[in-house]
């Protein structure tokens, strides 16, 4: 019955019941442009990306015990979602053109797509697809999960893209 969000003007982690009560601050000091929380409920860990220092943290659900995971070769780390079933981040490198993965911990970290300027992506776990949008040419595409391969453009022609989900239950693709 929570919703986690950034507060990036305050630097800040955020929580607050669903229906906006109760807010609080979760992580005080998260960085200098907090993006993309990521939560794996199951075992209780919260990933984000810092992409004015260009670090991916790993906390515990409550805040704590916070570790820098991904601290090399970032350069705007932009968006996270997990693969919990199979143990994995995926996050976009928007301005190193590349979509990379890795373990919970940061290992078997690899470049698992390059493309131009990604911008928010999500995981079709049902279909074993990633779908990932383009920071300026308004594009959204899919791939295999995986291995990155068999790139196809799935909507073109917008302005720009932000917030790209996949509802592969009821076969729906929602960005703004």
């Amino acid at each position: 019955g929570s919703m986690i969000f950034t507060d990036r003007g305050s630097n800040e982690l955020r929580i607050a019941d669903l229906v906006g009560s109760n807010v609080r601050t979760l992580i005080s000091a998260a960085g200098t442009n907090v993006r993309g929380v990521a939560i794996d409920t199951a075992t209780e860990q919260l990933f984000y990306a810092d992409n004015g220092g260009n670090i991916i943290y790993r906390t515990q659900l409550d805040g704590s015990s916070g570790i820098p995971i991904i601290s090399t070769d970032l350069n705007f780390p932009a968006d996270l979602v997990l693969d919990c079933p199979g143990g994995k981040l995926y996050w976009c490198d928007r301005d190193n053109n590349r979509i990379e993965r890795s373990n919970y911990d940061g290992g078997e970290r690899e470049a698992f797509i390059t493309t131009t300027q990604p911008y928010f992506l999500d995981l079709d776990l049902v279909n074993r697809k990633i779908y990932w949008g383009d920071f300026s040419d308004g594009n959204i595409f899919r791939a295999d999960l995986s291995d990155g391969a068999n790139v196809e453009t799935v909507v073109s022609g917008l302005v720009q893209t932000r917030g790209v989900k996949v509802d592969p239950r009821a076969g729906y693709l929602y960005w703004c």
